[in-house]
């Protein structure tokens, strides 16, 4: 906005904590493909590989996964690392007769990826 010098001081703005608003699953995982066998290029970009963010990412998008979900899956999940420990939150909305009719939330926190997951997608309901 700086940038750009536009005038936004009408506007309100406010920083969304984690516990207020989840984003999506992945959100602000950056993601680089690279031509297969080009052994040069893969060892420059994987020098900016975190393998936390890696393994955060694939809980949330794991979870996403479970339901079968893609953009359109109303599912909110963030995820974080406390030293061996894995924590994931989530939220789905629901729906009823074809309407909103409010959401789950759930968490859980181990050492076992799949079993985090998995903890995870049965408190929001299979179901859903």
């Amino acid at each position: 906005v700086r940038r750009l010098d536009l005038d936004v001081s009408d506007l309100r703005s406010s920083i969304l904590e984690e516990h207020e608003f989840l984003p999506a699953p992945g959100q602000g995982i950056l993601g680089i493909q690279t031509r297969a066998g080009d052994s040069a290029i893969v060892d420059i970009v994987s020098k900016l590989d975190d393998p936390n963010a890696r393994l955060q990412m694939e809980l949330e998008r794991g979870l996403m996964a479970r339901f079968e979900g893609g953009c359109q899956l109303p599912l909110g999940a963030y995820s974080h690392i406390d030293g061996k420990n894995l924590n994931l939150t989530a939220v789905l909305g629901v729906r009823k007769d074809n309407r909103w009719v409010g959401l789950r939330r759930a968490s859980s926190s181990g050492t076992d990826p799949k079993a985090v997951v998995d903890d995870v997608f049965r408190q929001l309901g299979s179901d859903s």
